[in-house]
């Protein structure tokens, strides 16, 4: 564990004893389970932040889930009164929320968890982009005392980064039911697959996803199938959900990396279980990914997904695929019921669950 780690670790240890007393001298879930989030305008636009709140309603009913529309000004104010109003069982907590700088979100996660204690309220954090380090340090602080923090990355890589052991993944996307449900009618026929298939890209571009886009694309010229970019670089807009899965269903595979921007730790690389793995699928497409350090529990290379050890192997790797309709057929079809045990079993959740223990929703 590195010098800044020991001394961000070393600021939680009263947030620890408070919490502990607090557990002992008050019964920590002694309420029903309601879990809040809180999410300003464009968080509530976004795909994840529509599956997280429908598929946790799925999980624990529409009374358990409160959302929170946060203004602009006064993070901490609204923190405070949702707690004092709703009285939740289970904050959903995004670093991507409040300040960013790096002392005033801290200082402002310091506030939340002081209030989390108060509330006896559990934080369920997500830090989905491990090298942004204000996320990093905020959830620490959130998550001091109890709680969990969700990520996209093998927790066994990067946990000398957190002093507590409460991390779970990788995660999918939370998709809910209903989402899957309104795309299952688009799914195209498996055993009608084109003797020249479509590899496409659909995402955002930076470095160093876009030069290995490129290669990738390069790779796959070297095969029958072709291979469409649809990419925006970071600053330009999204375009609507519904566009962008018509873009995923619409050709026969998926192609993503794993890589995120930002520097990883010394040596390591930024590879996360993005959520194109599972949007590719719920399109019911077939997935071409790397496979990520620990994501075997739920998805296997050559059964649900076809997977690539480098670009620059891409084209030998994927090229049985290409030629042979039966074996896409076979691949595409095993994905698709996968991703429909997954939603179906509420996975997400049900892990969330298991990893908050005796503090869990349920």
């Amino acid at each position: 564990m590195g010098v800044a780690t020991l001394f961000w670790a070393g600021g939680l240890v009263p947030l620890i004893v408070a919490r502990g007393l607090t557990n002992f001298l008050s019964g920590y879930r002694s309420r029903e389970p309601k879990l809040i989030f809180l999410a300003g305008a464009k968080g509530w636009e976004n795909l994840e932040y529509i599956e997280l709140e429908q598929s946790a309603k799925e999980y624990l009913g529409s009374d358990g889930v409160v959302s929170i529309h946060l203004a602009p000004k006064g993070y901490i104010r609204q923190v405070h009164l949702s707690l004092r109003e709703h009285k939740p069982s289970h904050l959903f907590f995004d670093p991507r929320n409040g300040s960013q700088a790096l002392l005033k979100g801290y200082l402002e996660s310091l506030a939340i968890s002081v209030l989390l204690i108060f509330y006896r309220c559990v934080p369920i954090a997500l830090l989905n982009n491990f090298p942004e380090v204000k996320w990093r340090r905020k959830v620490n602080v959130v998550t001091a005392g109890a709680g969990i923090i969700i990520t996209l990355l093998n927790p066994r890589e990067i946990q000398t980064e957190f002093p507590f052991s409460r991390l779970i993944g990788p995660m999918p996307l939370a998709l809910s039911s209903r989402r899957l449900n309104g795309l299952r009618p688009n799914w195209k026929e498996s055993s009608r697959s084109p003797v020249r298939p479509t590899i496409r890209f659909v995402g955002s571009l930076y470095e160093p996803r876009a030069s290995l886009v490129e290669k990738a694309k390069r790779e796959i010229e070297k095969t029958a199938a072709k291979f469409e970019i649809i990419g925006r670089d970071l600053d330009e807009p999204k375009i609507d959900d519904k566009s962008y899965m018509d873009l995923l269903a619409n050709c026969e595979f998926n192609f993503t990396t794993a890589e995120h921007k930002g520097p990883m730790l010394e040596g390591q690389r930024a590879v996360h279980l993005v959520y194109r793995y599972t949007e590719a699928l719920a399109a019911g497409t077939i997935l071409v990914a790397q496979n990520i350090p620990g994501m075997q529990k739920f998805l296997r290379e050559g059964e649900h997904f076809v997977s690539y050890s480098r670009v620059e192997n891409l084209a030998e790797e994927i090229r049985p695929y290409i030629e042979d309709t039966k074996l896409r057929e076979r691949i595409s079809n095993q994905a698709r019921a996968r991703i429909s045990e997954i939603v179906n079993s509420k996975f997400f959740w049900s892990s969330v669950d298991l990893a908050l223990g005796r503090d869990s929703l349920y």
